[in-house]
């Protein structure tokens, strides 16, 4: 929101704190600037300052992130030393939405009735930091333990082979999926989907649609018009259709078929027929 003079107010306070004596100041007005700058709120003038702040230990992760988006926005061109220092946006292990570095990966597995899940070793897949659990008939999530022999979903009572297990790990470390050369038997034989979540802006992508991402809405404004998919949908296509990545479609196309639907407010239409605002 700008006042009379054309200034915004909230910014122009972020932009001062900058140079705040409290590390802890510093790193959330940085954050804020490029939240801010994502809905097209900026000033160079806070530039000089954000990049002062990458040789801070604290403050540098949202310092660069602040800059990945004023440098998409236009309000400056980095060197090639500063786009060293800030990271490419769309460089791998981080966030295609908002930019941030402070992403984790998600691999999901059936929990099937009368036994436990067929885990892999965790030499040849990962350690977790948390587990949840996704019910797949009325789509609640809730805590969970993977151990837990009959788990039930406390919103429908429906019984454990109606329930994903999600194990949260940190960073990514399977961002080849789709290569060929991948072994996706390595996951064992419960395994449901693999999927990528930004802990700053709470976005999902994955192998099903990083290469196609989310676009905004001519209709709502909400960024959510997903790619219309086609044909008899897998496991991993109907979890991805479950996080709103995608939109199931008809088996078959007949006549015009949109190509993309919103799914917040239904909309739907061809890219030909879209505006959208945003970056690409």
């Amino acid at each position: 929101m700008t006042d009379e003079t054309g200034t915004n107010p909230a910014l122009e306070s972020a932009i001062e704190l900058l140079r705040d004596e409290r590390a802890t100041t510093r790193r959330k007005a940085a954050h804020a600037i490029g939240q801010m700058a994502l809905v097209d709120a900026f000033d160079s003038k806070s530039v000089p300052r954000l990049l002062e702040l990458l040789d801070d230990d604290l403050a540098r992760r949202n310092a660069a992130f602040a800059l990945r988006v004023l440098a998409d926005k236009g309000a400056f061109k980095p060197s090639p030393q500063e786009r060293e220092a800030i990271g490419d946006w769309n460089a791998p292990g981080t966030c295609p939405y908002c930019g941030s570095e402070d992403v984790m990966e998600v691999l999901s597995f059936i929990k099937r009735p009368g036994r436990d899940i067929a885990l892999p070793e965790p030499a040849e897949v990962r350690p977790w930091t948390y587990t949840t659990a996704h019910c797949v008939k009325c789509r609640h999530d809730f805590p969970a333990d993977p151990w837990e022999k009959e788990p039930r979903c406390g919103r429908c009572a429906d019984a454990a082979g109606q329930l994903e297990l999600r194990f949260h790990c940190p960073g990514l470390k399977y961002l080849d999926f789709n290569s060929p050369a991948f072994d996706k038997s390595i996951f064992g034989r419960d395994f449901r989907s693999l999927y990528w979540q930004c802990k700053s802006c709470l976005r999902t992508w994955s192998p099903v649609n990083d290469h196609d991402l989310a676009k905004k809405c001519p209709r709502c404004g909400m960024r959510a018009l997903v790619p219309v998919a086609r044909g008899f949908p897998s496991g991993v296509l109907m979890a991805a259709s479950e996080r709103k990545e995608v939109f199931i479609g008809a088996s078959i196309a007949i006549g015009d078929e949109p190509e993309r639907a919103c799914t917040e407010c239904g909309f739907r239409c061809n890219e030909s027929d879209m505006n959208d605002g945003l970056r690409e």
